[in-house]
């Protein structure tokens, strides 16, 4: 069985955890909390016929990004080793909320520093949640699509932690991705309705 470290960044109060509960266990928090202390969650799931367990970690976000060199990434003490050297990130930003995507447009581009100044190598997949609340404030949902998947070749998917809307998705494809990168047929075996549990 191979081991797969999925960090999950983004801005303060874009639904990381609430993400990652819903993927886990299929609740929803009934207030936010904000994430003090980074934590890790192991569930064991089914990805083209073979077994993997996933080490998502869930990390504080910085409350005010100013991150501009290598070297911030390397010295930001929430972002351990097993964070910055992940086998893939999920960059999380709130589609109502442009200065979130701008957040993660700039942890992009640390993660590119540090790795080399390439993303090739480097599973990456884009969240954008919050879609439930049908609004972008100055954003064009059509133009960050393109950006993302188009600019930077990332993967991308529209979520909404609060009803379970595409949470699955958003975990398959970050193990499709990584099958492709593998040089493996990039199909995920398993896959569920929107409110089961892959988790096995």
């Amino acid at each position: 069985m191979q081991t797969i470290d999925i960090a999950v960044l983004g801005a303060p109060a874009v639904g990381k955890s609430a993400i990652i509960q819903q993927y886990m266990h299929c609740t929803f928090p009934n207030q936010h909390s904000p994430t003090k202390s980074p934590s890790t969650h192991n569930p064991v799931v089914l990805a083209n016929t073979r077994l993997y367990q996933l080490n998502i970690i869930d990390t504080p976000p910085l409350q005010y990004f100013q991150m501009k060199s290598f070297y911030d990434w390397v010295d930001f003490h929430s972002y351990s080793d097993k964070v910055k050297d992940a086998s893939a990130f999920i960059l999380i930003f709130d589609v109502s909320n442009s200065d979130s995507f701008q957040y993660v447009k700039d942890l992009r581009e640390q993660i590119i520093d540090y790795r080399g100044g390439g993303m090739s190598d480097v599973t990456t997949v884009i969240a954008g949640n919050k879609c439930d609340l049908g609004k972008c404030n100055g954003l064009s949902r059509r133009d960050v699509s393109h950006v993302i998947r188009k600019n930077w070749k990332s993967g991308y998917v529209e979520c909404s932690a609060k009803y379970n809307w595409h949470i699955v998705s958003l975990f398959n494809e970050v193990m499709k991705l990584i099958d492709a990168n593998w040089d493996k047929p990039p199909t995920v075996g398993k896959m569920r309705g929107r409110n089961s549990c892959l988790i096995m």
